[in-house]
């Protein structure tokens, strides 16, 4: 198809301590499952759930005091 990726966009997803031994995979940015998230929207529980819900919540406030 000629698609090819663009490694410095790129993450690999995974829990904390995994071992990669993949040399495609070995180039990409690694995040944990814990702080992961697609277009800024949190995809687990962890550190990411918690600041886009207190966000929210700051937001909600700031729009009840308006």
């Amino acid at each position: 198809m000629g698609l090819s990726l663009n490694f410095s966009k790129c993450e690999l997803i995974s829990n904390l301590g995994t071992i990669v031994k993949n040399s495609i995979l070995e180039q990409l940015f690694t995040v944990p499952i814990s702080e992961a998230t697609q277009l800024g929207a949190p995809l687990f529980q962890g550190p990411a759930l918690d600041q886009s819900w207190s966000k929210r919540c700051d937001d909600l406030v700031r729009a009840m005091n308006r």
